[in-house]
């Protein structure tokens, strides 16, 4: 899922994908563009998908 926010007006806009790939990244960007209008000012926030089962847990690396 990508989201935006307005800050200035609060107005939220938001795309689900199946695969968040710099494509569908770079579409909902100018589609954000479109909306807000002008330049826009971007803080990115990323979480990766936990894989189901694994409740976020990380192992360590192995050498």
């Amino acid at each position: 899922m990508f989201a935006a926010l307005n800050t200035a007006t609060g107005e939220v806009i938001g795309q689900i994908h199946r695969r968040h790939r710099a494509v569908e990244f770079k579409k909902f960007l100018i589609r954000a563009r479109g909306v807000f209008g002008g330049l826009l000012q971007v803080l990115l926030a990323a979480s990766l998908p936990v894989a189901e089962g694994r409740e976020g847990r990380l192992r360590p690396r192995r050498r």
